[in-house]
C-alpha cells in the first residue's frame, strides 16, 4: 500500500502515469484498490478500497518508492498542498479536491 500511495501522488500531481485514466492496486487476482482522476475534471481524486481494512491501511500507511525502505515523505508535502480530502460517508472510498485549481476557476 505505501508503494501505491507514492504512486497515486505522483497521479495526483501529474508527474507520472499523466496519460492513464486510473491507477490500480492488486494482490493477487483481487483488486484492492482503485485511484481515478477524470481527464475532463482535475478537480478531484477518487479511491476505492475493497474493504474498510483496506481504506485504513492507506489511511495509516506512509509513502514509499521503489527499493528505497526509509519513512521519507517524498511527495506527501507537496500532495497535501494541493489537494484535500472530502468528507465520505462510504468507509471504503476517499474523495479528495485539488484546491488550488477551486481557488483559481
Amino acid at each position: 500500500m505505501s508503494r501505491f500511495k507514492h504512486e497515486v501522488y505522483a497521479y495526483a500531481l501529474k508527474k507520472r502515469y499523466t496519460d492513464m485514466k486510473s491507477l490500480y492496486l492488486y494482490w493477487g487476482p483481487n483488486r484492492v484498490a482503485k485511484a481515478i482522476m477524470n481527464k475532463d475534471d482535475l478537480l478531484y481524486l477518487n479511491l476505492e478500497f475493497s474493504s474498510d481494512q483496506t481504506a485504513s491501511d492507506w489511511d495509516q500507511c506512509q509513502e514509499q518508492i521503489q527499493r528505497v525502505y526509509v519513512d521519507i515523505s517524498w511527495l506527501e508535502k507537496q500532495f497535501l498542498d494541493h489537494w484535500v480530502i472530502l468528507d465520505n460517508e462510504d468507509m471504503t472510498k476517499r474523495k479528495y479536491e485539488n484546491y488550488k485549481l477551486t481557488i483559481s476557476m
